[in-house]
């Protein structure tokens, strides 16, 4: 994921009426798992509270079909 983003991949796929739907699937003092889905892809994230701030990581993603 790290290397399409630094390549460009998925610059021409974002538009003014993208949904996105994010779902806290668990969390627990300073962790969560999340859920996020968009019209391109479904995202799994794990993250981190870290300083007061919420950080990814890891993520596990799949292109979302037609």
């Amino acid at each position: 994921m790290v290397w399409y983003t630094r390549s460009g991949v998925g610059e021409n796929l974002w538009c003014d009426n993208l949904k996105t739907e994010v779902f806290i699937l668990d969390s627990y003092e300073d962790i969560a798992s999340v859920k996020i889905v968009t019209s391109h892809y479904y995202e799994y994230l794990h993250l981190i509270k870290l300083d007061g701030k919420w950080v990814i990581i890891n993520a596990l993603y799949e292109p979302n079909s037609p």
